[in-house]
């Protein structure tokens, strides 16, 4: 019988900035602040595939309005994208 992980949350957090583990974007790739019309974007990146992203949507949806909506302007001001170059 396989052993599977439990589907369980998990959080990272450091007490103190480790400048070690700092670098820089690769050339043409660039940081953006998510958009409020990119809120669905932002509930399906956290899987690794479509199925599984619209399986946990409405997950993500009350966990976003428990968790951030309260300060949806902050989360909106903080939360960023790293973007690829356009290709072609």
């Amino acid at each position: 019988m396989e052993e599977t992980i439990p589907d369980k949350n998990l959080f990272m957090i450091c007490a103190a900035l480790e400048e070690s583990a700092l670098s820089t974007l690769p050339a043409g790739y660039h940081l953006r602040t998510c958009r409020r019309d990119e809120l669905a974007l932002w509930k399906a990146i956290h899987f690794d595939d479509p199925v599984t992203a619209e399986e946990y949507h409405p997950y993500m949806t009350e966990y976003f309005t428990r968790v951030y909506a309260p300060q949806a302007d902050l989360f909106f001001q903080t939360c960023l994208f790293v973007c690829r170059p356009a290709f072609g």
